[in-house]
């Protein structure tokens, strides 16, 4: 566990390998276990961050909502990353939400972001009523997931930030998607279109991809955040 200064939140962060700095967020109501198969991968030859979100894992799970709130948990990331690359520009990889979240920095503090691996991931919405219909569901999907309400909230979609500035993101973008996880599909042809994003569509592979088809998914990261 460490706090850091400025967040007054516990969080759970750990550091594996060295060499170039890779920081992997993952999605909502998962935690960093998610990717223990890209950890034993990458660390051979990276310094790889995980971290949980504010009450998922082992981070402590406040009371107060406005811990969860994206830019609160952007404002996480930012002091995660900065330590993890002294400064300098990281590579970051995330699944769905952790995925958003990395786009979303890449976008406010591009300085920071040398290259994104978004694993199942959208880019939001830009229609207020699409993005109430999503906000709406997120009390039921946290429940499904035993996450109270105020924690669910992480997930939610407060404006259209990442889909309106999308084009001011400057970093390479590798996009993975199973085939199987349709929701995502229109949004991996997006990102393609939008950012020139490289990406790969995984036969029979669902929401959580990096998990049944870890070998494949290594592999495609650490091709694409060495080039």
């Amino acid at each position: 566990m460490r706090v850091h200064a400025r967040l007054a939140v516990r969080l759970h962060v750990e550091h594996h390998g060295s060499g170039p700095p890779v920081v992997l967020t993952h999605g909502g109501g998962s935690s960093s276990g998610t990717w223990r198969e890209q950890v034993t991968a990458l660390a051979t030859s990276h310094r790889v961050t995980v971290w949980d979100l504010p009450g998922h894992g082992r981070s402590e799970r406040p009371d107060d909502p406005s811990a969860y709130t994206r830019d609160a948990v952007l404002a996480h990331l930012d002091a995660i990353v900065e330590e993890a690359g002294a400064g300098g520009p990281v590579a970051l990889v995330g699944h769905s939400l952790g995925g958003y979240l990395s786009l979303a920095l890449a976008i406010v503090r591009p300085e920071l972001v040398r290259t994104i691996v978004a694993v199942a991931t959208g880019p939001g919405f830009r229609d207020e009523e699409s993005r109430r219909n999503w906000n709406d569901g997120i009390v039921a999907w946290g429940a499904g997931l035993g996450l109270p309400a105020h924690v669910a909230a992480v997930a939610a979609q407060p404006d259209a930030l990442v889909i309106d500035r999308l084009g001011e993101i400057t970093a390479p973008v590798l996009v993975v998607v199973g085939s199987r996880d349709r929701r995502f599909h229109a949004a991996t042809g997006y990102f393609e279109r939008k950012l020139g994003a490289r990406a790969l569509v995984v036969d029979g592979a669902g929401h959580h991809v990096h998990e049944t088809h870890a070998a494949e998914i290594n592999a495609a990261i650490l091709h694409h955040i060495v080039l």
